[in-house]
């Protein structure tokens, strides 16, 4: 699934950098509106993709185990010690805010779920950066369907053709695409505001 969501906005990304250009027919540079829009989602771009690369590679905060479990379950048996904290899947001591993924088979330390478009759970040390990444993803998106619904605009409002042309058919696509994964971003961002504020 990473890829395949890392694949879908690569290509989303080409297509509407391709039809900036394409859309003003001059030189890029000597267009100060086009050079700002390239600019902002560019950069946008960039801080989102690079955010997203280390929420996903970096370790959320999964649990070593420090102790031999056998000998550590036997010690608590034999001192009757409440042995709710003991992961038999991982085979350690969880804390108070660790919680065992069944995706990634292992405990992670402030889990808050297990994302299938990062492949990787989110836990203490990648909640940040996975924040930061809906942030700047965000603006991008609307940037980008505004853009689009622009040109789509001026294209539909031309009298002089009868059809929509190739740019128009990838406008509708990119508008589509993103609009579809809005609100799949936006939950994101309103779970981990709720998670953060609590």
């Amino acid at each position: 699934m990473f890829w395949f969501v890392v694949l879908i906005n690569l290509i989303l990304v080409v297509l509407f950098y391709d039809f900036i250009n394409y859309d003003y027919k001059k030189d890029v540079i000597a267009c100060p509106e086009c050079m700002k829009i390239i600019f902002i989602t560019a950069a946008l771009l960039t801080l989102a993709f690079v955010c997203y690369l280390l929420s996903s590679f970096i370790n959320p905060g999964f649990l070593r185990i420090q102790y031999n479990y056998v000998d550590l379950v036997s010690e608590l048996l034999e001192h009757d010690r409440d042995l709710e904290l003991l992961c038999t899947h991982c085979e350690l001591i969880q804390t108070q805010t660790s919680f065992h993924c069944r995706s990634c088979n292992r405990c992670c330390e402030l889990f808050d779920h297990h994302c299938p478009y990062l492949d990787n759970c989110l836990g203490y040390r990648n909640t940040l950066f996975f924040f930061i990444f809906l942030i700047c993803y965000v603006p991008f998106m609307i940037l980008v369907i505004v853009e689009a619904f622009e040109r789509l605009a001026e294209e539909v409002s031309d009298k002089t053709r009868n059809t929509i042309t190739e740019n128009g058919v990838i406008d509708i696509i990119i508008i589509i695409c993103f609009t579809i994964e809005m609100p799949l971003v936006m939950f994101q961002i309103y779970s981990q505001i709720k998670t953060l504020s609590s």
